[in-house]
C-alpha cells in the first residue's frame, strides 16, 4: 500500500471506530486532502478533487437531512439548528488541511467527547454539527463524487466515485445492487457464487 499511499498510524486519541481513522489526514504535512471510505473505487479522473480551493466540499447525503445524523435532534436543538438543514455524506470529501491546521480535528474529538452518544455516525455526525454550528466554509460537490451505487442512475455515465454506502457490500453472496461489476474488476476479494 505504501506504493500507492502514504500510510499513517492511526492516532491513538482517536474514537475505537475504524471510521474515526481517516481523521488522521489533519496531522498530515499536505495543502489538501481527498478522504475516501474503504467503500468507494475511483471510475474516473477526479484530479478536480485535488485542485478544489474550498476548505471542505463533500456530496449531498441524497435526501437526508442532518437530523439523520443523530439518535435525537436536541443536540441540534442546543445550536438553534434546524434538523432540516441538507446532510452531506463524509464518505468521500476534499479539504484543505492546511487552512484547518488541527483545530477542525480537535473541535471534532470535543463534539464527540460531549456528543458522541447521539451520534448514528460517527465522524459524520461530528462534521455535521462542527460545520453548521459555526458555519465554517463549506462547498456542495456534484454527486458524481459520491455515486452511490444503490441510488446512482445506471443509464448515463458511471460517476467519478462509486460508494458502496450503507449496510450492503458487494463482496457479500446476497448482494442484488448494481455495480458490484465495477467492484469485482479490481478487487482480489473473489466474487462469490450467488
Amino acid at each position: 500500500l505504501s506504493g500507492f499511499a502514504t500510510v499513517v498510524k492511526r492516532r491513538d486519541e482517536l474514537p475505537d471506530d475504524p471510521i474515526w481513522g481517516q481523521l488522521g489526514l489533519f496531522h498530515l504535512d499536505v495543502q489538501r486532502a481527498v478522504s475516501l471510505d474503504a467503500d468507494t473505487i475511483i471510475l474516473q479522473p477526479i484530479d478536480d478533487l485535488l485542485a478544489l480551493k474550498a476548505p471542505f466540499a463533500a456530496a449531498r447525503n441524497l435526501d437526508w437531512d442532518i437530523k439523520e445524523n443523530f439518535k435525537d435532534t436536541t443536540v441540534l436543538s442546543e445550536f438553534g439548528l434546524d434538523p432540516n438543514l441538507p446532510a452531506f455524506n463524509a464518505g468521500v470529501y476534499t479539504v484543505d488541511v492546511a487552512f484547518w491546521g488541527t483545530r477542525l480535528y480537535d473541535e471534532l474529538l470535543e463534539l464527540n467527547e460531549k456528543y458522541g452518544h447521539n451520534f448514528l455516525l460517527g465522524d459524520q455526525s461530528a462534521l455535521h454539527l462542527a460545520f453548521y454550528r459555526q458555519k465554517y466554509p463549506f462547498e456542495w460537490l456534484p454527486e458524481e463524487f459520491n455515486g452511490m451505487a444503490e441510488f446512482w442512475d445506471w443509464n448515463g455515465n458511471p460517476p467519478r466515485i462509486l460508494h458502496y454506502a450503507g449496510p450492503d457490500k458487494p463482496w457479500w453472496p446476497n448482494y442484488d445492487l448494481p455495480g458490484s461489476e465495477f467492484f469485482f474488476r479490481w478487487s482480489k476479494i473473489p466474487k462469490p457464487d450467488r
